[in-house]
């Protein structure tokens, strides 16, 4: 999974492949052959830790990417909403000086939508 990554994020994500490892999945494992004996047995045990490890990563990545999707989703609503609020000034602000484009005023409103803009498109979160 290729995601913009910091150190705070190798961080989390560290610790948490961490947990799942040394907590999750044993706990997982333990839990199981508790309920089914049977899943202990030599041959069936490798097959079954190798599986609960597979299962427990997939759930890990998918979790990892949802959230990902979420904290992107949050930072471009937030973007949109500083952007929509942008054009509602500038639209307050040229009517108010009934579009004369060279008032201070007009110009000022004109480059803040420019900054928001750039930065509703830049996807630099």
């Amino acid at each position: 999974m290729n995601q913009p990554t910091t150190k705070i994020h190798d961080l989390v994500e560290m610790l948490a492949k961490e947990g799942r490892n040394k907590i999750l999945i044993p706990l997982i494992i333990k839990t199981a052959i508790a309920k089914a004996p049977w899943l202990a047995v030599p041959v069936v045990n490798p097959i079954f830790v190798w599986a609960i490890s597979k299962l427990v990563d997939v759930f890990y990545d998918e979790a990892v990417l949802a959230t990902f999707f979420g904290i992107t989703n949050f930072q471009v609503g937030k973007q949109k909403d500083a952007y929509l609020e942008a054009v509602t000034q500038l639209e307050v602000t040229l009517t108010k000086h009934e579009g004369d484009l060279e008032n201070e005023e007009v110009k000022k409103a004109s480059e803040e939508f420019d900054k928001k803009l750039a930065n509703l498109i830049s996807f630099d979160l």
